[in-house]
C-alpha cells in the first residue's frame, strides 16, 4: 500500500478538525437548545407529559411533578394508568371518552377534570394532548400540557355564588317592601278585629256558645298578628344588636330549644376553640331554631339532625389575608330537595312541604336569610334528593 505524503496527511487532519468543530457547534447547539427548552419549561405553569403507547412508558416534567404532588425525578408516574386511576370517579367516563375519541382521530383532546392530588385532595386540572399516527393509522405516542386550574374553578363558584345572592338579595327587597305594605294594612284591620271582639265578650255570658267561639276568633287573631309581626320583622330587616361572645353554647341552647317534645335528636360537633363572634343573641336563636325545626320536619320529627360548628378560612381580602369565619352546618337526612325547590327555598311563603301546616308557614327560612345577611355573613343550602339537606350559615369572626 502506498503511503499517504505529507500533503494528503496534512488535508486529512484538517478535515478532521473541520468535522470536529462542526460536532462541537452541534453539540454546543444541543446543549442551548436543551438549556432554553429547560428554562421554558420550568418558566410556563403548564406540566409537559410525553406517552408512549407502545410501551404504555410515561414520562412527566418537574412540573407536572408539583401539579400531581408526586416526589422524585423522574416523576413516579411511569404509567398512563398511575394519572387516570386518580381521575374523580365522577369525570373518570368522560374523560376516557374523550381519550379514547382522540386517540381513534375522531376529536382533539382538551378536558377539565378533576384529579386526586398526592395530599388526598381533588384538584381541579385542564389538560390537553395530540397524538402522533404511524403510517397505519395507529396512535403511537401522544404528547401533551396539565394545568392546575383549582383556583381558577374555585373563583367560579364563587362568583356564581354571589351572583346567586346578589340576585337573592335585590328579590328580597322586592319582596320586603310589598310585605311590609300588606303586614301594616293586615295588622290594622287586625287591631280593629280583636277591639271589636272584646268588646262583644263584655256582652256575650262566658258560658254561652257565642262566648266560645269569639274567643276562638280571638286566639285566631292573635296568631294572625304573631304572622304579621314575621312579615314585618321580614320586610323591616330590623338591625342585630350585637354582642361579642362565643355561639357554641347559643346553637346548643337553640337546638335542644328547638326540638323540645320532638322525637327528633341532635348529633353535635362544636371545635373547642371555636371563635368568636359578634352576633345578636335573640335573632341568631330564632335563625338556628328555624333551620332545626326545619330540619326536624323533613325527617317528620323523628331521626337525628347533625349540627357542626367549626373554624373556617374563605378567601383573602384586599389585604391578602384569609378572612376568618365561624361555619355552623345543620344537616339532615329527609327526603331532600331538587334544584327547583333549592332556588325557591329562601323565598317568602314558598314551602317544600306538603301544604302549609302549623309548624311551616313559608317565612321560618326567609327570617333566617335576612338574620344572617345583616350579620354580614352568608347562608347556602346543599341538597341530594334521597340523602338529605345541609344548610350552612358563615359569620365572620370577631377582630377582638
Amino acid at each position: 500500500m502506498k503511503r499517504p505524503s505529507y500533503e494528503e496527511l496534512e488535508q486529512r487532519i484538517k478535515e478532521l478538525e473541520e468535522k470536529t468543530d462542526k460536532a462541537r457547534q452541534i453539540e454546543e447547539r444541543l446543549r442551548a437548545s436543551e438549556e432554553r427548552l429547560t428554562l421554558a419549561l420550568e418558566a410556563t405553569s403548564d406540566g409537559i407529559w410525553d406517552w408512549d403507547i407502545i410501551n404504555s412508558r410515561t414520562y412527566a416534567s418537574s412540573r407536572c411533578e408539583e401539579i400531581l404532588g408526586l416526589t422524585g425525578n423522574p416523576v413516579p408516574m411511569k404509567t398512563a394508568d398511575t394519572w387516570s386511576s386518580r381521575i374523580h370517579p365522577d369525570d373518570y367516563e368522560r374523560v376516557s371518552k374523550m381519550l379514547l375519541d382522540h386517540l381513534a382521530g375522531k376529536a382533539p383532546f382538551d378536558v377539565e377534570y378533576r384529579h386526586r392530588h398526592e395530599s388526598g385532595e381533588y384538584r381541579w386540572q385542564s389538560s390537553r394532548g395530540m397524538a402522533l399516527f404511524d403510517k397505519d393509522g395507529n396512535p403511537y405516542r401522544m404528547v401533551g400540557s396539565i394545568r392546575d386550574i383549582s383556583e381558577r374553578k374555585r373563583a367560579e363558584e364563587e362568583r356564581v355564588n354571589l351572583e346567586a345572592r346578589l340576585k337573592q338579595a335585590q328579590k328580597m327587597e322586592a319582596l320586603g317592601a310589598l310585605a311590609g305594605g300588606v303586614a301594616h294594612d293586615f295588622n290594622n284591620l287586625l287591631t280593629a278585629i280583636l277591639g271589636n271582639i272584646d268588646l262583644s265578650l263584655l256582652y256575650v255570658h262566658k258560658e254561652e256558645k257565642a262566648s266560645k267561639n269569639l274567643l276562638k276568633a280571638k286566639k285566631a287573631c292573635k296568631r294572625a298578628k304573631d304572622l304579621t309581626r314575621q312579615f314585618m320583622t321580614f320586610a323591616k330587616g330590623i338591625e342585630p344588636v350585637k354582642k361579642t361572645g362565643p355561639i357554641g353554647k347559643l346553637v346548643r341552647d337553640s337546638a335542644n330549644l328547638a326540638l323540645a317534645g320532638s322525637n327528633t335528636r341532635c348529633d353535635f360537633s362544636v371545635a373547642d376553640d371555636l371563635w368568636q363572634v359578634d352576633y345578636d343573641s335573640e335573632q341568631m336563636k330564632q335563625a338556628i331554631g328555624n333551620l332545626i325545626v326545619n330540619a326536624s320536619d323533613a325527617m317528620h320529627e323523628e331521626g337525628v339532625v347533625e349540627i357542626v360548628a367549626e373554624n373556617f378560612h374563605s378567601g383573602q381580602d384586599s389585604n391578602q389575608r384569609y378572612k376568618k369565619q365561624v361555619k355552623i352546618s345543620v344537616t339532615d337526612h329527609g327526603k331532600g330537595m331538587p334544584q327547583d325547590v333549592i332556588e325557591k327555598i329562601f323565598d317568602p311563603y314558598y314551602s317544600s312541604k306538603d301544604g302549609v301546616t302549623k309548624k311551616g308557614m313559608g317565612l321560618g327560612l326567609s327570617i333566617c336569610y335576612s338574620i344572617i345577611e345583616k350579620h354580614g355573613g352568608r347562608i347556602e343550602v346543599k341538597s341530594e334528593v334521597g340523602v338529605g339537606t345541609a344548610f350552612e350559615i358563615y359569620l365572620p369572626a370577631s377582630e377582638i
